[in-house]
């Protein structure tokens, strides 16, 4: 499963914090971003009509006569679709109020380290807007439920250790309810082919995101415990869950076409949306929780639920 190129525009009127800027995002890893910088509201504007950038990283005060506050209403009004987040000094909380309504994805205050400007950009490069998009559009009390059946504990073991440069340890654990500490959690949507209906979600926490998806690629343990702290997930512990996903999904069979489900879609949320409080009321054989640990790592949360 790869990843399209996002297209991110910097923009500040101090080159040195558009370096600063752009070197954190290069930091995440992702070779799949291009970066344009822009000096100012207007040049920004400029910018986003011709190059269409996914991104926009804005400071708030700038020369020109365009704040970025103003920016992002000019964005609105000529919906473009693109998204927009601060990196700023302003801290009023007024005028935070007002660019959240607007529709600002998060606001980053200066001066910052690396890991809090990829806490909140990494969720949007990971799809998280189209994910959670994606989950909205079905009714879970809808479907089918005995056209999925869960694979049992030694299986979902002896597929996940195939895979996994680690042994990853499991037990069965009551259902899973997600907290604050579970986010960012990652989730993927199972389809049935040819149909491309969703019969099954798998939900992994952060912790068990990091340490699974640190499995698949073999990461230090270092790597892997600095990801949890900072609750930032990677791009290798990404590509990792997004690997192993794939795989799990082999266990997974429509009963009626016969089929395997397909792994359509793996993303981030931040927060529990409606359709997961739904899919976390299934119970009893329409779900399964388990414990995944890892030597050396520590101990996170997996469900797959039948939608």
């Amino acid at each position: 499963m790869s990843l399209a190129i996002t297209k991110i525009l910097i923009v500040d009127d101090s080159k040195a914090m558009q370096t600063i800027v752009n070197r954190g995002i290069q930091a995440m890893g992702y070779s799949e971003i291009e970066t344009k910088l822009a000096s100012d509201g207007n040049e920004a504007l400029d910018v986003c009509r011709t190059w269409e950038p996914q991104l926009v990283l804005c400071d708030w005060h700038m020369p020109g006569g365009m704040s970025g506050l103003d920016l992002l209403h000019a964005l609105n009004r000529e919906m473009l679709g693109i998204k927009m987040g601060f990196v700023t000094t302003e801290e009023r909380e007024q005028m935070i109020q007002e660019a959240y309504d607007a529709g600002a994805k998060f606001i980053v205050n200066k001066p910052f380290d690396f890991a809090t400007l990829h806490k909140a950009v990494l969720p949007i490069i990971q799809g998280q807007d189209e994910g959670e998009e994606a989950l909205s559009q079905y009714q879970p009390e809808t479907f089918e439920p005995d056209r999925v059946s869960l694979p049992g504990l030694d299986v979902l073991s002896l597929v996940i250790n195939k895979f996994a440069a680690k042994e990853v340890l499991i037990e069965e654990l009551p259902p899973m309810e997600l907290t604050e500490s579970s986010y960012p959690c990652v989730v993927a949507l199972f389809e049935s082919v040819p149909d491309n209906v969703v019969r099954a979600v798998a939900i992994l926490d952060v912790k068990g995101a990091c340490l699974l998806g640190g499995a698949v690629n073999n990461l230090n343990e270092d790597d892997v415990h600095v990801a949890i702290a900072e609750r930032a997930i990677s791009r290798k512990i990404m590509q990792g869950c997004e690997r192993l996903l794939s795989v799990i999904s082999v266990a997974l069979h429509d009963t009626v076409s016969g089929e395997r489900l397909s792994c359509s879609r793996v993303h981030t949320i931040t927060e529990t949306k409606p359709v997961i409080k739904k899919l976390l009321n299934k119970q009893g054989a329409h779900r399964i929780d388990v414990e995944v640990g890892v030597i050396g790592y520590e101990s996170g949360r997996l469900t797959l639920i039948i939608a």
